[in-house]
């Protein structure tokens, strides 16, 4: 889930903002695991450690920390070169976390 209190105290009490990148967030990560699984099967392995590192980012910064955690597992995976199983299963992981994130954000 998000940590709004957390989140509204990283964007120093500015809740227009917050809920503005929220959104955004919501609109640019919703398809995060099909995104990453494409960009990966393409062979693109850099992209996909960024884009892993970009949701890790972003999630860190608007206080989701599960979304957060699952990513820094995945891009650290991404960098240490693990195999195609292994990231499946840290992108379902990530999926498992973030699509009740994304669902909750709908309602905005």
């Amino acid at each position: 889930g998000i940590d709004s209190r957390a989140g509204v105290a990283a964007m120093m009490g500015d809740d227009a903002l917050y809920l503005r990148l929220l959104k955004m967030f919501r609109d640019r990560e919703a398809d995060f695991p099909e995104r990453f699984q494409a960009v990966r099967a393409r062979g693109a392995r850099a992209a996909a450690l960024r884009l892993a590192h970009d949701l890790k980012s972003v999630s860190g910064s608007l206080a989701m920390p599960a979304v957060h955690r699952a990513a820094a597992d995945l891009e650290l995976a991404c960098a240490n070169g693990a195999g195609d199983e292994d990231v499946q299963a840290l992108t379902r992981e990530v999926s498992h976390h973030l699509s009740p994130v994304i669902a909750q954000l709908k309602a905005l």
